[in-house]
């Protein structure tokens, strides 16, 4: 292994390590018998940042990492690195239409370059810095202040990952996502359970619809921003504070669940069934729908959740009576149910089918 030197400063500026770290999604790698050298690993294929130290330490460090697996040198050449940037630009000027200021067109694809950029924590002083800003006021002012239309630039996303993913053979995933907060200015934040935290906390959250290929491409196409009804939607003082549009209405997330899919839907989507969590599952009126539309699906469920069987049976004389029954528990191996961790209401067992 070799560290590659161009341009590098050492006693402070980052060193780019020229292999590529195959490890977590995002963390940190430490390099074992390396005192405080650390790599910031960002998405997977990133390449790590070493916090320069003199030569002879870092290379010495480096060599006692042969447990971790490398990507070596060659397996990304010049030729790919200059595919991908002009792919990146095709998808810039497809964005550019969306955006009225000169000065928005180029914030956007800067904010775009950092989000795709191996940076360890992204957020606006970070990113500035990535990108040549001396501060992140132009990126924040082009993320709060400058108007676009978030709507369409989600119908761009979904339009290009079409022509490159559509696949009838697909799998549509819906999970809500929390994102922890500290004040009350943030839209939608309130004291809330989220699996992402693993506890009730101050935070927001949102409903996300995944797109999941055969070939385990995936992409995300949709999402929607929870408003709790009581602390948000019955205060329409506070909602125009932070600008929520004043035609928006209460939905839980099972109905969000819905729009999404609908959404893709009519856009001409091709997937073959629909799968989520135990939240979406026992939701009697999303279930409704998938079946009322002829969509397969395969969700998760307390063992206790009530279902309703409309088709008649013999015994019933064509009578329009419904029959309602649990969840069988299953037969043959052990019928423990797992937890699947705390809830607000307690803990949640569940039996497999």
């Amino acid at each position: 292994m070799r560290i590659a030197g161009d341009g590098v400063a050492c006693g402070g500026a980052p060193v780019w390590a020229s292999a590529w770290y195959l490890g977590d999604s995002v963390g940190t790698a430490s390099f074992p018998n390396s005192g405080t050298i650390q790599s910031d690993v960002g998405a997977i294929g990133a390449p790590p940042i070493i916090q320069a130290r003199p030569w002879d330490d870092i290379l010495m460090s480096l060599s006692s990492t042969s447990d971790l697996p490398v990507v070596y040198d060659g397996a990304v050449t010049p030729a790919d690195l200059e595919m991908w940037e002009s792919e990146l630009e095709c998808v810039f000027a497809r964005l550019r239409p969306l955006f009225y200021r000169t000065e928005s067109k180029k914030h956007a694809e800067q904010y775009v370059r950092g989000l795709l950029s191996p940076l360890a924590r992204k957020n606006g002083w970070t990113i500035a810095e990535y990108v040549g800003e001396p501060e992140p006021t132009p990126l924040q002012r082009f993320l709060n202040l400058s108007p676009w239309d978030a709507d369409a630039l989600l119908a761009l996303n979904r339009e290009y990952a079409m022509e490159q993913l559509a696949d009838p053979g697909a799998v549509l995933i819906a999970d809500p996502t929390g994102f922890a907060k500290k004040g009350t200015k943030s839209v939608g934040v309130q004291r809330q359970y989220t699996g992402t935290l693993g506890r009730i906390d101050n935070c927001q959250i949102a409903t996300f619809l995944g797109y999941v290929t055969p070939g385990k491409d995936r992409v995300l196409l949709d999402r929607r921003l929870y408003m709790p009804r009581e602390s948000w939607m019955a205060d329409p003082a506070r909602c125009a504070a932070v600008g929520v549009p004043p035609d928006l209405t209460f939905k839980t997330r099972p109905a969000q669940v819905q729009d999404t899919i609908e959404s893709v839907r009519t856009a001409g989507v091709p997937f073959a069934w629909f799968t989520a969590d135990e939240e979406f599952g026992q939701n009697p009126g999303l279930r409704d729908y998938l079946e009322t539309s002829a969509i397969s699906y395969v969700m998760a469920a307390p063992k206790t959740t009530q279902f309703v069987d409309a088709l008649p049976r013999p015994w019933d004389s064509g009578s329009d009576r419904f029959a309602s029954y649990s969840m069988p528990a299953t037969s043959g191996r052990s019928t423990r149910p797992p937890s699947l961790g705390a809830r607000p209401i307690g803990r949640s067992g569940y039996e497999t089918a």
